[in-house]
């Protein structure tokens, strides 16, 4: 009796189709830029109702940093899911456009970053003077 050996790297290969790595591609461009976005129209939106009611401005502050803290996830699951259509289909166009795409985004994140601290430091040191 002939006894079939399997390599486990080949039969998980199988696995990850083609329409599921488009699949977790979409959704990881989704995660990526689209939770930005509805956090940004989400905040605006709760401090334009919150501006209404002056009460509630304590409300609007823990909403925008819940809101944030949900983006920042959401930005943790997108590479995550990026790395995983890399890892499992390296010949997949999508998952390397969204590497370089994702690696370009994240060194100008951190320029912005960089400038916008350098900026409010540069401006309170100018107006204590």
């Amino acid at each position: 009796m002939a006894v079939a050996i399997i390599e486990n790297d080949a039969y998980e290969r199988k696995e990850y189709t083609t329409e599921r790595a488009r699949k977790n591609c979409i959704l990881s461009l989704i995660l990526r830029y689209g939770v930005p976005v509805m956090h940004v129209v989400s905040v605006y939106a709760f401090m334009i109702i919150g501006g209404l009611f002056s009460s509630y401005m304590f409300d609007t502050s823990m909403f925008a940093t819940v809101s944030f803290a949900a983006q920042l996830i959401c930005y943790v699951i997108s590479w995550y899911l990026m790395c995983d259509v890399r890892k499992n289909r390296k010949d997949y166009e999508f998952g390397k456009v969204l590497k370089y795409l994702y690696i370009i985004d994240t060194i100008l994140l951190v320029i912005f970053c960089i400038f916008g601290t350098y900026s409010v430091f540069y401006t309170l040191a100018h107006f204590m003077k």
